[in-house]
């Protein structure tokens, strides 16, 4: 749906691989406003860690949206404002009491899932020299970070912190068992998916417009079939082909949203 009243100084950091700015490009595209790309490099580069972009975000993530002197800096921030904000294209608007409180359960649990583990496990197990490489690339990383942290201004300071552990974090976890962490998150997945109804009540989840349970969930899907999950011992029938039609649609294909991985476009940062 197009708003016959575009907003046009809508600005997007994002990179075209990032789960979250998936889910912020479908979000945009849904709202039906243009809006102003600027794609980040945050493997090469790591454009997110430069002090310009600090200052715009000081968590250091993507995605941010810049919207009338206000900046967003998490894809669930984003979608609650563009709900908020273009409110005639989203099923919250009109939703009873009860309808948004059970929107807001959905997008709470998928924003509890991990989804980065269940990606690397699937990827180290398709390409074994991951499971050597990737850890090198966090060790590294954490000593970049260690150095900025030694450079870094007290505001500054706080989220290289973050990041630090963060990535101790995802050494640990990823040192552990392969086959026995990625069942964990199989299993966990199909919880969550279950959470959702078993097949949509007409065009979307609940009805005639998108809410933003279903900008997570068909941005979710679009992961599980990226790493070979979406099947039937996961995704419900029913869902699985709303979510082949949702990936036919001009809003889906706009947004950018992998349900493949992209080997080329992740070496190149497109």
């Amino acid at each position: 749906m197009t708003n016959p009243n575009p907003v046009l100084n809508l600005l997007l950091y994002h990179a075209a691989s990032s789960y979250y700015s998936m889910i912020a490009r479908y979000a945009l595209t849904l709202s039906g406003q243009p809006f102003e790309s600027h794609m980040m490099d945050i493997h090469k580069k790591r454009e997110q860690l430069q002090p310009w972009y600090a200052a715009i975000n000081p968590a250091m993530t993507v995605p941010t949206l810049v919207h009338d002197g206000q900046v967003l800096g998490s894809s669930d921030l984003i979608l609650q404002y563009l709900v908020n904000r273009f409110p005639a294209t989203w099923f919250e608007t009109d939703a009873s009491e009860a309808g948004r409180t059970h929107v807001q359960q959905l997008v709470d649990l998928h924003y509890q899932f991990a989804v980065e583990r269940l990606t690397f496990n699937a990827i180290m197990q398709k390409l074994p020299p991951v499971r050597i490489m990737f850890p090198v690339l966090l060790r590294k990383a954490c000593r970049e970070l260690e150095q900025q942290l030694n450079q870094a201004n007290q505001d500054a300071a706080v989220a290289i912190q973050q990041k630090l552990e963060l990535n101790r974090q995802r050494l640990a976890y990823f040192a552990e068992p392969l086959a026995a962490r990625q069942a964990k998150q199989i299993e966990l997945a199909k919880q969550l998916i279950n959470t959702y109804p078993d097949s949509p009540q007409g065009p979307w989840l609940f009805g005639k417009l998108p809410s933003r349970a279903d900008v997570v969930l068909l941005v979710f899907l679009a992961r599980l079939n990226s790493v070979g999950l979406n099947n039937e011992s996961v995704v419900p029938p029913e869902l699985s082909a709303w979510f082949q039609q949702k990936t036919q649609t001009q809003a889906f294909v706009d947004a950018d949203v992998w349900v493949k991985f992209h080997p080329w476009r992740l070496l190149t940062h497109r």
